[in-house]
């Protein structure tokens, strides 16, 4: 069985999706390395090797980075857009509707279709 080069992108992805996250937290990348446990000193150069693609951080270092921004590791590499926070949402609210007799979730749907309008 032949595997695809679908791999070769991953460290696009992952340089990407890195930096978007990086940036949305308003971290710069010396403060992203020591966040993480990178050395201070080589770690801004690390981070932009990570971002740019020309390196790649070991397994333990990527579940670190997932733990910190609250992602998955496959959202980190590129193999999903959902984070971790939305599937807890939707996990969340699949568990409240549940406890929700028939009347309070067509009350529910009601106000769900409201506000999607």
């Amino acid at each position: 069985m032949a595997l695809s080069n679908k791999g070769q992108n991953r460290n696009i992805y992952f340089g990407q999706r890195l930096k978007e996250l990086r940036e949305s937290f308003n971290l710069t990348q010396a403060e992203l390395a020591v966040s993480i446990g990178i050395d201070a000193e080589n770690g801004s150069q690390t981070v932009s090797n990570w971002e740019t693609s020309r390196r790649e951080p070991s397994f333990n270092t990527l579940c670190t980075i997932a733990d910190f921004f609250g992602v998955t590791t496959d959202h980190l590499l590129g193999r999903s857009s959902k984070s971790q926070n939305e599937n807890k949402d939707k996990e969340f609210l699949i568990l409240q509707t549940d406890k929700l007799d028939a009347k309070q979730k067509a009350t529910l749907f009601d106000i769900i279709e409201l506000i999607s309008k």
